[in-house]
């Protein structure tokens, strides 16, 4: 018998299916539910896409409410992945001491979820205030994130380096990932205090590379293509992390597919929602 295919959707592919977006979204969710029904598809949950789906400021507190409802009918609870932060923590410490990643669940008991049981009452989950200081958190993370990871570049690359880098972008790139160089760098910083000598490479795991990878690809992209930062690059990285730790993700973001497919040896598969279908009907 076949194992089901283990995937995670970001946020906007459960609005456009929940919402009815795009032409044919209704025939897509009930064809995906139909994969789900059938064992051939598990969808991995994350307790950071269900915060966007009640949080969105585009949406009013029904919207939010059906889109968490409908997402709750889409996912295994058993299969809930861990927030992304705690992901890398739990793999490089089990790097450290076992050497090898932890795994990327945190398996939730739906029934005895007053936060679940809360969504399929169709009860406000947080009051307003609550809700407006979980979304300011949010964007204070993020900008923090894009100062600190993506504006500090500047100042880590020499002028002369950024020149290679224009000249020369791809051997430039697999420098970075040759063996002491930029990524080890970044991953080994991950770390913090508990770095030791270790019995696996920070980089085999699939959360730390797709991870490092993303910002590395970021770097790589504001130098070679001009590419402007979007102040929530933060959501983006948090996909990767979690993308990385499950193996699949389903996105109809080209920016954040070709950005995990730039990183050399990933085991992830991307996918649009489309592709994902196709391929395990």
């Amino acid at each position: 018998m076949r194992l089901p295919v283990v995937a995670y959707f970001d946020t906007n592919i459960v609005r456009d299916l929940a919402e009815e977006r795009p032409p044919g979204a209704k025939d897509k969710a009930n064809k995906l539910k139909a994969l789900v029904a059938q064992g051939k598809v598990v969808i991995a949950p994350s307790f950071e896409v269900l915060y966007e789906l009640i949080s969105a400021p585009d949406a009013c507190d029904t919207t939010h409410i059906e889109n968490a409802q409908f997402y709750d009918v889409l996912v295994s609870w058993r299969h809930t992945l861990k927030p992304s932060n705690q992901m890398l923590k739990d793999d490089i410490f089990s790097c450290l001491h076992q050497g090898g990643p932890s795994t990327p669940f945190q398996g939730i008991d739906e029934n005895r979820s007053g936060f679940i049981q809360s969504i399929r009452a169709g009860q406000t989950v947080l009051l307003p205030k609550a809700w407006e200081k979980v979304v300011r958190r949010s964007q204070l993370q993020n900008k923090r994130f894009v100062g600190k990871v993506f504006n500090s570049f500047v100042n880590i690359l020499a002028p002369k380096s950024k020149t290679d880098l224009r000249k020369h972008p791809n051997e430039t790139w697999r420098k970075w990932w040759s063996h002491g160089e930029m990524v080890e760098i970044i991953a080994n910083s991950l770390a913090g205090d508990q770095h030791v000598k270790t019995r696996c490479s920070f980089l085999s795991l699939p959360s730390v590379r797709a991870g490092v990878g993303f910002i590395l690809h970021m770097w790589y992209q504001q130098i070679v293509s001009g590419a402007q930062l979007k102040p929530t690059e933060h959501y983006d990285f948090r996909n990767a992390v979690l993308g990385g730790g499950v193996g699949n993700i389903v996105t109809h973001d080209r920016k954040l597919r070709n950005a995990i497919n730039h990183i050399p040896n990933l085991n992830v598969k991307t996918w649009t929602l489309e592709q994902f279908i196709a391929e395990v009907k």
